[in-house]
């Protein structure tokens, strides 16, 4: 895998609905693809075909989490929000997927009285490189061809949004292996 040393970029979207594309997310990437990979499968999670590790409360993950710790300000500032003083949520997790696993529509909004911003890191391994394996959004619950936006799953790469009413994205089946480091801050 080559190291990709170009400058991190944050690029704001607007449609369907706001939300921000990150390039070159990490600039010890290998390192940190190397790990995500390399996080056991665990079969007690309750949903099937996926698997969650929660890294925000690992020391061992910290230095991962101070870097993406540090995209908060920069993602708030694109898209036209003011952090807050105090973290009222924080929780990152690596997200390991089976093949066929799918999500189906949903925005993401847990408590409405909450900003809650959202990203998303992805780690695709070699094998589906190139690959579709992306996650769509659109305007509605019900999807349309209309108004939508494809994320791709690309190295090295994250996706952010504020969680709202209207925030709807869905994760067609996968045809492999999926790993990403989710991420979800909200302040006060």
């Amino acid at each position: 895998m080559a190291t990709d040393t170009r400058t991190r970029t944050i690029t704001l979207h607007k449609d369907p609905w706001p939300h921000v594309v990150i390039e070159n997310v990490f600039d010890n990437y290998e390192q940190v693809y190397n790990r995500v990979w390399n996080v056991p499968w665990d079969d007690q999670q309750s949903q099937p075909g996926i698997s969650f590790f929660h890294a925000h409360d690992e020391e061992e993950w910290q230095d991962v989490c101070e870097q993406l710790q540090s995209l908060v300000q920069p993602v708030y500032d694109a898209c036209g929000h003011t952090v807050g003083n105090t973290c009222i949520r924080r929780q990152m997790s690596v997200h390991q997927t089976k093949p066929q696993y799918f999500l189906q529509a949903h925005n993401d909004v847990k408590d409405a009285s909450q900003l809650m911003l959202n990203l998303q890191v992805y780690f695709p391994h070699e094998s589906n490189t190139g690959q579709r394996e992306a996650v769509i959004l659109h305007e509605h619950k019900k999807f349309s061809r209309d108004n939508h936006a494809v994320i791709p799953y690309q190295h090295n790469t994250a996706w952010g949004f504020f969680a709202t009413e209207n925030t709807w994205h869905t994760l067609p089946p996968v045809r492999t292996p999926r790993r990403s480091f989710l991420c979800k801050w909200a302040y006060q």
